[in-house]
């Protein structure tokens, strides 16, 4: 797959993006298959860790907020301790993408 590409420009990841999009976009099916086969076995994993996830303590999941032992409150984000989204196939084409114009 990785041959036909030109070299990467060496403007950082926003100027190799629109390169492997287009080349990502231009595979036929079959071809997608082994980084759509990572990306589905990988949500698999975190569907099961979600299961079995409860929010740290302190978390308030309807609001997004810690509440201190004080009861202060901070910023909304994520908890920490939650499962982490899984890379889309198409992350995985663009890492292997730019391992190999690397070597």
């Amino acid at each position: 797959y990785f041959s036909t590409l030109p070299s990467f420009p060496s403007t950082g990841s926003t100027g190799q993006a629109p390169l492997a999009s287009s080349k990502w976009s231009s595979l036929p099916p079959s071809s997608r298959a082994p980084w759509e086969a990572e990306a589905k076995r990988l949500r698999g994993l975190r569907s099961d860790k979600l299961k079995s996830y409860r929010p740290t303590k302190g978390y308030s999941k309807s609001t997004g907020l810690y509440v201190g032992s004080n009861g202060s409150r901070s910023k909304p984000r994520r908890d920490p301790s939650a499962p982490k989204r899984p890379k889309s196939a198409f992350l995985f084409f663009a890492s292997a993408l730019r391992d190999s114009v690397k070597s």
